[in-house]
């Protein structure tokens, strides 16, 4: 019951120890917080915990915008005080019944410290808002850190995995297969069905949703052990370690911690052919942006032993890094060195493709400055 009225829900709870594919869910407990800040650049993210964090899922009628599409299923997972975990399903029978199931949904995100979610702060956030605006009703949302998943995981696994849909990054990074799932885009059949009193499939919408909260637990706890490379008992996380250690380099000079960004690059270049040009320019950038300039330019000087870079992101990495070992030449009055740098990056340029083309305007301000040399 709530102040407007009744609401559906379904609750499910699981042990403490209770296991989702290859994880615990309790692994979330031993998630980094700063993990999540170094990934987005959104600091208020270090207050999200497991402990007060509430995962949110929602089913609608489609993926468009605006108050036409209704949310008819909310699925929110928290961990219970005295352990185990807690997925509590709001479901909708009806447009009738909207008010009382927004104010339960409401209540519960409001109660919550966080809320963790996959692609939830660009679409599940915004498809509730449009509804409790739509009933004059207040934003649970507010003051409360919103990790969404998705942005994260898709830097940490790049291009090594075929897509970034929830179901792959489930089954290769946490082990989990579905047996039997109703596929998302069939869900609003079902509940169109059951409005109308037909047959329907919402039983496997239930599991489906709930599959899905599960999920976001086991994936949180799987992305916030990236800093360590160890899940909390000691065994290797799954995927490529030397892709996510370079993804989260990268992060570190974005957030302007270059010291960071080198020690996360390591000192050897990766066992993979195709990362060893990205490990090459981030920690060059590393060193050189915190005062280690020798060392960043002993490390280019084994530029010669990559090879020329074949593929397209490679080619943008052996051009930063080229273009590093140009401005540093130039730092130090070494012209010829410059000169020399500055024609490989040339070189390297033309044969890529577009997406290195945003350098070019890097590459001519230093040919300029060699010029008034």
């Amino acid at each position: 019951m709530t102040l407007a009225g009744t609401a559906w829900a379904r609750v499910e709870r699981f042990p403490a120890g209770a296991r989702h594919g290859g994880y615990r869910l309790d692994e979330a407990f031993a998630a980094e917080p700063t993990t999540w800040p170094l990934l987005t650049g959104d600091k208020a993210l270090t207050q999200v915990s497991a402990e007060g964090a509430v995962f949110l899922d929602t089913e609608t009628t489609g993926l468009s915008g605006g108050v036409g599409t209704f949310v008819w299923m909310v699925g929110l997972g928290r961990f219970l005080p005295g352990g185990g975990f807690e997925v509590w399903q709001a479901y909708l029978p009806g447009p009738e019944a909207e008010v009382p199931f927004l104010h339960a949904v409401a209540e519960r995100i409001a109660a919550a410290g966080s809320v963790v979610s996959f692609f939830g702060r660009s679409y599940d956030q915004h498809r509730l808002l449009d509804r409790l605006r739509v009933h004059g009703l207040a934003s649970p949302f507010d003051g409360r850190p919103h990790l969404d998943l998705f942005a994260p995981l898709r830097r940490l696994v790049g291009d090594d995995l075929p897509n970034h849909r929830l179901q792959t990054l489930e089954r290769e990074l946490c082990g989990h297969q579905r047996v039997d799932d109703l596929p998302g885009a069939a869900a609003p059949e079902a509940w169109f069905d059951s409005l109308a009193g037909r047959a329907h499939r919402m039983e496997g919408v239930f599991r489906h949703n709930l599959e899905d909260v599960l999920s976001l637990v086991t994936l949180f706890a799987a992305s916030g052990r990236s800093l360590a490379g160890l899940r909390a008992g000691g065994e290797e996380l799954a995927g490529c370690s030397e892709q996510r250690r370079l993804a989260l380099a990268r992060a570190a000079l974005e957030r302007r911690a270059p010291g960071q960004a080198a020690g996360l690059a390591a000192s050897e270049p990766p066992s993979r052919e195709d990362l060893r040009w990205r490990w090459l320019a981030l920690r060059s950038l590393g060193l050189a942006r915190s005062g280690q300039v020798t060392a960043a330019r002993e490390l280019l000087e084994r530029e010669g032993d990559l090879g020329e870079p074949s593929e397209e992101p490679a080619a943008r990495d052996a051009v930063e890094a080229a273009l590093l070992r140009a401005r540093l030449a130039l730092r130090a009055s070494e012209e010829g060195q410059a000169a020399a740098a500055l024609s490989r990056a040339r070189a390297r340029l033309e044969r890529a493709g577009e997406r290195v083309r945003g350098l070019e305007r890097r590459l001519a301000d230093l040919e300029r400055r060699l010029g008034a040399r």
